[in-house]
C-alpha cells in the first residue's frame, strides 16, 4: 500500500468516524451519503473544482517539485 493510499484511507476513516458521531448526537439515523474520489497523479479532482491538470507523474518527487 503506497502512502498516497494510506492517506486516502485514513481521510475516509477519519470521515467515517465524524459522521458516527454526527448521527450519535442527534440521534438520527439517516442514511449514510458516500462520496467517490478520484485521484490521479498529484491531485484529487472533486477538489479542484472536477479539473483534471493532466498532472503525468512516475514517482512521488514529481508531485513534491509540483507543489513547492
Amino acid at each position: 500500500m503506497t502512502a498516497s493510499n494510506r492517506r486516502t484511507l485514513l481521510k475516509s476513516a477519519l470521515a467515517a468516524g465524524a459522521m458516527s458521531l454526527a448521527l450519535a448526537s442527534t440521534g438520527a439515523a439517516a442514511e449514510p451519503t458516500v462520496i467517490e474520489l478520484t485521484q490521479t497523479g498529484c491531485q484529487f479532482i472533486e477538489s479542484e473544482n472536477g479539473v483534471d491538470h493532466g498532472f503525468q507523474t512516475s514517482r512521488k518527487a514529481d508531485c513534491q517539485a509540483i507543489n513547492e
